[in-house]
C-alpha cells in the first residue's frame, strides 16, 4: 500500500512540475513595439539578429523555414503569443540571415476581425500617436481574387535605420481573413532582390 501511494504522489508530482514547464503563451502589450531609441522594433528582438539570436528572445526553436525566396527565409511559431487571450502565430523575416520583419496574426476562427482590428489600432495610436487608415484593395486576375486591406501605419527614423509598425486588417474576396500586427526594418525590407 506504501509503494502504490508513493508512486501516485510522485506521479502528481512529476506531472504538476511537467504542467508548470510547459510555456504559457505571452500577452503581446503595445508598449513593447519600440526601443528606446525610439525605433519600431518588438521588445528586444533586435533588428539584423541571427536566427540563432531569435530563437534566444523568443525562448523557442525557429526550427526549418518554411519559406525560402532569394535570400529570404521565413520562419513562424505558434502559441508563443496571445493578444488579449487570442492566439497569434509569429512570423519572423531574415535577409542573409538578418532579423528585418517581426509579423503577429490573428487568424479569423479566432475572433471578430474588426473589433480586434479596432482594439489593436486604438491601444496603438495611444501609445504611439494618432495615423490615419488607409484602405486598398488589389485584384490579382490571373487568380480572380481580390485583397482588400485596411490599415494604420507608423514609421520612425534614427541615423541609418528606418522602421516601421503597421496593424492591418486582410480580407479576401470580401471574406475577412486575418488581423496581423507587423514591425519592419524598412532599410533590410528595401533591399535589392537579388
Amino acid at each position: 500500500m506504501y509503494k502504490k501511494v508513493t508512486s501516485l504522489i510522485l506521479l502528481c508530482a512529476i506531472t504538476l512540475y511537467l504542467t508548470a514547464c510547459q510555456a504559457q503563451p505571452r500577452e503581446l502589450e503595445a508598449n513593447r513595439f519600440m526601443n528606446a531609441e525610439g525605433l519600431y522594433q518588438y521588445s528586444d528582438a533586435a533588428w539584423g539578429s541571427s536566427p540563432a539570436e531569435a530563437e534566444k528572445f523568443f525562448g523557442e526553436p525557429l526550427g526549418e523555414p518554411y519559406g525560402i525566396i532569394d535570400s529570404v527565409k521565413l520562419y513562424k511559431i505558434d502559441g508563443l503569443y496571445t493578444f488579449e487571450g487570442i492566439p497569434a502565430q509569429v512570423k519572423c523575416e531574415f535577409f542573409n540571415d538578418k532579423l528585418y520583419q517581426v509579423q503577429f496574426t490573428i487568424s479569423s476562427q479566432d475572433a471578430d476581425l474588426d473589433s480586434l482590428f479596432s482594439i489593436i489600432a486604438e491601444k496603438l495610436c495611444e501609445e504611439y500617436g494618432s495615423t490615419d487608415m488607409v484602405s486598398t484593395a488589389t485584384t490579382v486576375e490571373v487568380l480572380n481574387v481580390v485583397l482588400e486591406s485596411d490599415h494604420y501605419l507608423w514609421e520612425s527614423s534614427s541615423g541609418e535605420l528606418s522602421t516601421a509598425l503597421l496593424v492591418e486588417k486582410a480580407s479576401k474576396n470580401g471574406v475577412k481573413e486575418s488581423v496581423s500586427i507587423y514591425v519592419i526594418d524598412l532599410v533590410l525590407a528595401s533591399r535589392p532582390t537579388k
